[in-house]
């Protein structure tokens, strides 16, 4: 199930919302960001980061909770 911009968390069994990826690729473009940058202090590999903003894999509030720390 989702919402505009979200996705119910499959870890947390559909009780948690997570954002979709391209709404987090919006909010590291709006930070000013760069690929590469935000993957090296989230500790992944920027074809991952890729991946992740582009919904080819799936988000975990962990990455999440790393991505919103790395724009910082």
């Amino acid at each position: 199930m989702s919402m505009s911009g979200y996705t119910l968390c499959p870890q947390c069994g559909g009780d948690g919302i997570i954002p979709k990826g391209s709404s987090l690729r919006v909010e590291r473009k709006k930070a000013r960001k760069g690929l590469t940058e935000t993957a090296e202090r989230m500790g992944i590999s920027n074809t991952y980061l890729c991946d992740l903003e582009h919904g080819r894999r799936g988000w975990s509030p962990e990455l999440v909770d790393k991505f919103r720390k790395a724009l910082k």
